[in-house]
């Protein structure tokens, strides 16, 4: 589950970064279509700084008007000018130093949340080249992960009433480890793939499963009923269904599952925890058979809504023996969009095309 997890974690910064790449292209041309895969790497090498592009700082004259902290979790881009050609980005928590500020302000809609702020000239390394960015990303102190001795822990383990349907999902062994009333690791349950359950009660609060273990790996533990016994669960391995919607494709009822699990995410109670990693999967049931979409356990479908960017599907139609909706996505900069289409071909499979994205102020 947590190789599953890790490796979703890349998928949802490599669709940041392909936008990034589309974000010079829509720059040039407005409403330019492009057919890259959401998941294609972006080679390291573009973003390097060309040093002809940048201009170089006076290190005697530039006096250092703030040093604040990126608090972008995908990373803050920089460009030659406000508003100009990308060159890079800077990493989230990283330090930056404020030499100019151009009192150019923008306002953009990040998650659906409005955010203001200003270009600012800002250092890059060795403190040689002015770029520019965008402050309203940039914090006085460090967001970072929050250390596992600060989380508020219960006095003793919790749970409390909250029952439902939720889908049980295992590890690639298929197998889901059990544990007692104290969260003490207890046995093994063995799972044939993703299954329905009865839940029971939840934790009020987000727990680590092992010692160590880093904040954004946290969640809450969930009491379930599974073929008429009881056991209690990690929720990383307990999926919340959002939606369900049902289907006819090639005379054969199904259905389109949209669930996430219980691991800490984006946000909690206390606001931002700048866990990237929260995102919904998309799954599909035929007859008693749930499955992720994807050709293999490394590229399966999800829906992203973390701090970078947010996605939301349209209406599901059948159209040529595929299940097509139209995905909106929302980021930093501005808003995006692609095709989604679902198929069979020896298993369920996914493509996207036609993806669009769009500065803020550009008619989409």
């Amino acid at each position: 589950m947590y190789s599953i997890k890790n490796k979703l974690r890349i998928k949802s910064i490599l669709i940041l970064f392909s936008l990034l790449t589309l974000f010079y292209s829509c720059k040039n041309k407005k409403n330019h279509s492009t057919n890259i895969a959401v998941q294609e790497k972006i080679d390291s090498k573009k973003n390097s700084i060309p040093p002809e592009t940048i201009k170089k700082s006076n290190s005697e004259k530039t006096t250092v008007i703030e040093k604040l902290y990126v608090n972008a979790k995908n990373g803050l881009i920089f460009r030659d000018i406000p508003r100009g050609k990308i060159l890079g980005k800077f990493d989230y928590g990283k330090q930056i130093e404020i030499v100019e500020r151009t009192s150019q302000k923008m306002t953009i809609t990040d998650n659906g949340e409005e955010v203001s702020g200003e270009w600012v000239g800002v250092l890059t390394e060795m403190n040689e080249k002015i770029v520019y960015v965008f402050d309203g990303f940039l914090l006085s102190y460090y967001g970072g992960i929050i250390p596992a001795s600060t989380v508020k822990l219960s006095t003793f383990p919790n749970l409390i009433l909250d029952e439902k349907e939720v889908l049980l999902f295992p590890n690639k062994a298929k197998k889901i480890t059990t544990y007692n009333n104290k969260f003490k690791p207890k046995g093994t349950l063995s799972i044939d793939g993703i299954s329905y359950a009865s839940q029971l009660e939840i934790s009020e609060l987000e727990h680590a499963s092992k010692p160590n273990a880093d904040y954004c790996d946290y969640a809450k533990f969930v009491k379930v009923v599974y073929k008429n016994r009881e056991y209690i669960v990690f929720g990383d391995n307990v999926l919340n269904i959002e939606n369900i919607e049902e289907l006819n494709y090639q005379n054969k009822r199904i259905k389109l599952i949209k669930a996430v699990d219980y691991s800490l995410g984006s946000a909690d109670e206390d606001g931002l925890t700048f866990c990237a990693d929260d995102f919904s999967y998309l799954l599909i049931q035929e007859n008693n058979t749930i499955s992720t979409i994807g050709s293999d356990n490394d590229n399966i479908m999800i829906y992203a809504h973390n701090d970078g960017i947010f996605e939301m599907e349209g209406k599901y139609i059948i159209l040529n023996d595929s299940i097509k909706t139209e995905v909106s996505q929302s980021f930093q900069e501005g808003t995006g969009k692609y095709d989604l289409s679902i198929f069979y071909n020896d298993g369920w499979d996914y493509k996207v095309s036609n993806i669009k994205s769009f500065y803020q102020g550009e008619e989409e």
